[in-house]
């Protein structure tokens, strides 16, 4: 793509936001991050990957580990900690700064991780979350992950309460709400070949603006 554009997908849990975000980046030949943004910002900082992936989506808990731990094993990163300790909300603003130093580079596609609300304002941003009917998401959480079927709903709804909680938590902004994105896609509707063929034709639309 000749002009750059950064799409940020936020996703219910079971409606195939990450599955979609992947073919999408496939089909517009740009980076996907997902668990990849993680793995990026451990190197990065330096800080264990398992830290991050501990803390990934979740609102603040508080204290991870201590200053003097930390110290021995990732000296430098000093500018992370607050009063003596790494925190969910440390990892966080680690991950925010990955988050903006991608969009700099370029075109991308981000899952989650408040990537619509940290670089918002940025004119190349299309901001996408995919929403589906929960008969829908139990069918297909059941088949991926075989979930029994009198656990799955619980699953669902821990799991989109988790997101939700952490979004609104570093963003003051309710997650899913129209409003906050571009647009917003009902999966249950379509195949995930589909939604990508949507969401190409739109960001195209976009980028000839």
């Amino acid at each position: 793509m000749a002009k750059s554009i950064i799409i940020t997908v936020g996703r219910e849990y079971g409606s195939g936001g990450r599955e979609i975000a992947e073919k999408l980046a496939k089909e517009l030949n740009i980076p996907y991050y997902d668990k990849e943004l993680i793995t990026r910002a451990s190197e990065e900082s330096g800080i264990q990957k398992g830290l991050f992936e501990k803390a990934d989506e979740k609102a603040s808990r508080g204290t991870m580990f201590s200053l003097g731990w930390a110290q021995t094993a990732y000296p430098g990163n000093y500018m992370y900690y607050n009063n003596d300790m790494l925190t969910n909300d440390s990892l966080f603003s680690i991950q925010a700064e990955t988050i903006r130093r991608i969009a700099a580079e370029g075109s991308a596609v981000i899952v989650g991780r408040c990537a619509d609300y940290l670089l918002d304002g940025n004119p190349n941003l299309l901001k996408v979350f995919i929403h589906a009917d929960l008969s829908f998401r139990k069918r297909r959480i059941m088949r991926l992950y075989n979930v029994p079927e009198n656990q799955v709903e619980n699953v669902i709804k821990r799991t989109d309460r988790q997101r939700a909680k952490y979004y609104d938590f570093y963003t003051a902004q309710t997650w899913g709400e129209a409003k906050n994105y571009d647009i917003s896609l009902n999966s249950a509707y379509f195949t995930p070949e589909g939604v990508v063929r949507i969401l190409v034709d739109y960001a195209k639309s976009v980028l000839e603006d």
